[in-house]
């Protein structure tokens, strides 16, 4: 969060981390995750749109959730969820910053990790995100 507000200081940035939540998980795959959904955020949402981002521990889970202002996903999206090598937006290309993979890579992190991952329209009306994982036993 912090490298993404000096990245980009116009972006507000509203955080609640609730510091009981505590997932057993990859690091590496972890960090991979977040950066993959901060590099989104740059590319496809305006750099003084706001962004929101909670973690949460509910139960026996811990949510990361992220609110984007961008443009959001067509509405079939968030009803189909993530397809493996889908892009989302016929418009985007390698050529314009994309390969379709994002999304992808996303999923597979969440399920090596034994969570699970939800589209919807954000709280801004963009796409909101969130990454359910099993919380930590210890």
């Amino acid at each position: 969060i912090d490298d993404l507000a000096t990245l980009q200081p116009g972006r507000l940035i509203e955080t609640k981390v609730a510091p009981e939540a505590r997932i057993y998980a990859s690091r590496l795959l972890i960090d991979q995750l977040v950066a993959n959904v901060f590099s989104n955020i740059e590319r496809h949402t305006p750099p003084n749109s706001p962004l929101d981002i909670t973690l949460e521990s509910d139960g026996d889970f811990v949510a990361l959730t992220v609110h984007d202002a961008g443009v959001g996903l067509p509405a079939e999206i968030y009803e189909r969820g993530i397809t493996h090598f889908q892009r989302f937006d016929p418009s985007r290309s390698r050529d314009t910053g994309g390969s379709g993979l994002g999304m992808s890579i996303m999923a597979a992190i969440v399920e090596e990790n034994g969570g699970k991952i939800e589209l919807f329209p954000s709280k801004f009306l963009g796409l909101g995100i969130r990454f359910t994982f099993p919380k930590s036993k210890d």
